[in-house]
């Protein structure tokens, strides 16, 4: 018979093990024109260092932000795999006055998101409203003038 301290650990590191296996170290995530030159498409794909099971992944949460310029104007969002909604954006930071900074998060994963090992998988897709502004791109959580000056300033707060 299993005691409830363990039942409890095993409960806590199963609840934990997707967290481990489908970190952003294993997923890799791209923004692309589509073919039609009209929309943008994310695109995800898992590296070789996991190797998911096909049908056996369950996606907890998520979030993409996409940096544009300041003025351009998401529109016609569709989803293509798991269920992503626009959430509020962010203009004109001081650290990046040019640019929008458009968060896109993950409500849901119907469709499932078909994770397979080195192929891309479409998340969502956007209109680019006519135009294809230079400098769309997702943002990089390292090198971003606005993210890494928000991660200074929570990680100098005490």
């Amino acid at each position: 018979m299993i005691n409830t301290t363990t039942r409890l650990t095993w409960l806590i590191v199963l609840g934990l093990l997707p967290s481990f296996l489908f970190s952003q170290s294993g997923l890799k995530f791209k923004l692309q024109l589509m073919p039609d030159g009209e929309r943008w498409g994310v695109y995800v794909r898992p590296d070789d260092s996991i190797n998911p099971s096909t049908g056996q992944t369950i996606v907890g949460s998520g979030q993409v932000t996409v940096v544009m310029p300041k003025d351009y104007q998401l529109s016609d969002f569709q989803n293509e795999n798991g269920n992503w909604t626009a959430l509020n954006a962010i203009n004109s930071p001081s650290e990046n006055p040019t640019k929008k900074y458009q968060s896109i998060g993950f409500n849901s994963e119907v469709p499932q998101i078909p994770f397979v090992t080195g192929q891309e998988t479409l998340l969502f897709t956007f209109n680019n409203n006519g135009t294809c502004p230079d400098g769309i791109r997702l943002v990089d959580n390292s090198t971003d003038p606005y993210i890494v000056s928000v991660h200074l300033v929570k990680s100098n707060y005490k």
